[in-house]
């Protein structure tokens, strides 16, 4: 956990206070802080398929037609985690947990 806190520390998402009072607290707004931006600030940018993180890689990628459906299923991924802010999680999460009780 403290590897992948330093990465969201450099990554200006969150800051870490040391000590005994310590703790770490969020940077960013919840609203404006997408599910995108913290796994990219800690996987690096999303790639599903060798062919799309390296072209070169795949002498077929210009012609192939499977090429273009990893990188739709790319976009839609990359857009659907954007799209996700942690406002809305942290809500949700609520009404999922007053629901149980």
């Amino acid at each position: 956990m403290a590897k992948v806190a330093q990465t969201l520390s450099r990554a200006g998402i969150i800051q870490i206070t040391q000590g005994a009072r310590g703790g770490y607290r969020l940077l960013k707004d919840p609203s404006r802080l997408s599910l995108l931006q913290v796994v990219e600030a800690v996987d690096g940018e999303i790639f599903l398929n060798q062919c799309i993180m390296s072209p070169e890689s795949c002498r077929r990628s210009p012609s192939c037609g499977v090429h273009r459906v990893w990188e739709t299923a790319r976009q839609r991924l990359r857009q659907t985690l954007d799209e996700t802010d942690f406002a809305t999680l942290a809500r949700e999460e609520v009404c999922s947990q007053q629901q149980k009780e």
